[in-house]
């Protein structure tokens, strides 16, 4: 059964807790430096199959038996039977009854997150009873960070080594940072070939040594991936996040003199003006300072022919947002050739990126007009949408706000329903049934009914989407539907294993029971 409280000053106080050096009991020595295996899981809302490890700096991190991160952040032993973890990131918290028996730790208590569902915003306790046993270490299968404090320090490790340095520049709040960190990073695959090839470091770039290594890199956006020499001069270099094959591709280019950035630069700085070359340089560096001016000079005098080959189209699509050249001019004039060629779907998604990269700039706003006055609606409609939205959460007691934000999604979503994403479907869904009560505003939850059926059928297994529509559809009224879809929720849950299991199991009874 779940409990309610108030998630604000909770989270707060087991924050407290878990960073605290006063409140470490006596029996902290016991945690501390362990390393744990997961041998039950008598609720079965997760995955079992887990590593735990408590380090002496009061941090934890439990692992997938692939070596992926499944959470970490602070511990504290708060006395001989109670154990506080905080979870980096999240507003969640475990909160424990703990015994150590015959190298055997079983934890018993509660896992704290919001309940964003419901419409006081407090928080649900799910309860958690796990069996762990004592192993030796956890063995890091991913790739094996050097702690050097400063660049300097990193750039003399890897002169000692002789290895090119990898560096991971990433901060805090970035998301695809994190999705690295935790999901790629730990990977055997990507461990073995950068451990073999890269001393490896990383810093977060808002820390004083990370600031420093900001402006000497120029780095503008995060992740950036560096491949530096022992002389700290750049190989190779990506920016943002990919999967596991992205990743590996990215190092063996670093590591072939012939196709790296350095390479490619060296090919620009010796005049290199194809289209395939500033394509590859700017793929590798998308904030370079001399992006705008490389394509300008490669469209200068090109004739029709060669502004609609594949390799002027790769280089335009990608990487050119200007509407002031020539080369717009072009585009807009020659839209049905590219279109032909390239395919109308891609064409408008061109049109849509350069009208949405310029909308700032009102002295542009007649000339994007003209260029598509379709799309241009549809661009200010999403503009508006996204500012609506905003706002309407940042104060979702404000009447006007609420009416604006219903208006604008109500406009854009009419103009332009066929280019969102199911997940953004989903996003507003919920907003919506989380907050419509406050107005009184059925109409609203309606329209959220309309839009949660589109995301059920760009998506019909995802089970996050069934959950919001089956909650939309009981409200108003639609009991069997409700049930048909929180089925479909849970059974997916169960399948993946996903805590959120029992959460759907309750709805769906609850469901079950108002309609019986």
């Amino acid at each position: 059964m779940k409990i309610k409280s108030k998630f604000t000053p909770l989270i707060i106080a087991l924050w407290c807790c878990a960073l605290c050096p006063y409140s470490q009991g006596k029996k902290a020595e016991a945690l501390e430096g362990t390393a744990w295996k997961t041998v039950l899981d008598s609720t079965q809302n997760v995955n079992s199959e887990r590593t735990m490890v408590f380090k002496k700096d009061h941090s934890f991190e439990s692992r997938r038996t692939n070596g992926t991160i499944y959470n970490g952040g602070k511990y504290s032993i708060i006395d001989s039977e109670t154990l506080v973890t905080v979870h980096n990131q999240e507003q969640a918290a475990n909160l424990y009854n703990f015994t150590i028996k015959n190298d055997t730790l079983h934890l018993k208590g509660n896992y704290i997150s919001p309940n964003f569902e419901a419409e006081d915003h407090k928080v649900e306790f799910e309860p958690i009873d796990e069996q762990w046993v004592r192993i030796p270490e956890v063995k890091n299968l991913g790739i094996e960070f050097a702690e050097v404090p400063t660049l300097e320090a990193a750039l003399q490790q890897s002169a000692k080594e002789g290895k090119m340095i990898f560096m991971d520049c990433y901060t805090q709040w970035c998301g695809p940072c994190r999705h690295l960190a935790s999901d790629i990073f730990p990977l055997k695959t990507v461990g073995e070939f950068f451990n073999a090839n890269f001393t490896n470091v990383s810093f977060d770039m808002e820390t004083p040594e990370g600031l420093l290594i900001r402006k000497k890199y120029n780095i503008r956006a995060y992740p950036t991936l560096l491949f530096l020499n022992s002389k700290g001069e750049i190989e190779h270099m990506s920016i943002g996040a990919g999967e596991e094959a992205d990743l590996l591709r990215v190092a063996k280019i670093a590591l072939d003199n012939k196709a790296n950035f350095k390479a490619i630069k060296e090919k620009i700085a010796h005049g290199d003006r194809s289209a395939n070359t500033i394509s590859e340089y700017l793929s590798m560096d998308n904030y370079s300072p001399d992006c705008n001016k490389l394509i300008k000079e490669y469209f200068k005098n090109k004739s029709a022919k060669q502004r609609l080959s594949e390799d002027s189209w790769r280089l335009y699509n990608g990487f050119d947002y200007t509407v002031e050249g020539e080369q717009f001019q072009f585009f807009v004039k020659h839209r049905s050739e590219y279109a032909k060629r390239y395919g109308e779907k891609e064409v408008k998604k061109k049109m849509r990126q350069l009208i949405l990269a310029n909308m700032d700039d009102s002295l542009k706003y007649h000339l994007l007009e003209k260029a598509d006055p379709a799309i241009f609606a549809e661009a200010k409609a999403l503009i508006s949408y996204r500012e609506t939205f905003y706002w309407s959460r940042s104060d979702k007691k404000d009447l006007s706000l609420w009416k604006k934000f219903i208006d604008a999604t109500t406009t854009y979503y009419a103009l332009d329903g066929k280019n969102i994403a199911y997940y953004e479907y989903n996003s507003l869904c919920n907003f919506i049934y989380q907050n419509y009560k406050t107005f009184d505003d059925k109409t609203a939850l309606s329209k959220a009914k309309e839009w949660a059926e589109q995301a059920y059928r760009l998506y019909p297994e995802d089970m996050q989407i069934n959950n919001t529509y089956a909650h939309i559809l009981f409200e108003l009224g639609f009991a069997s539907e409700a049930i048909h879809h929180e089925e479909i929720a849970l059974k997916k849950a169960q399948e993946t294993k996903s805590s959120s299991a029992k959460r759907y199991e309750e709805a769906l009874l609850r469901f079950k029971q108002t309609k019986g």
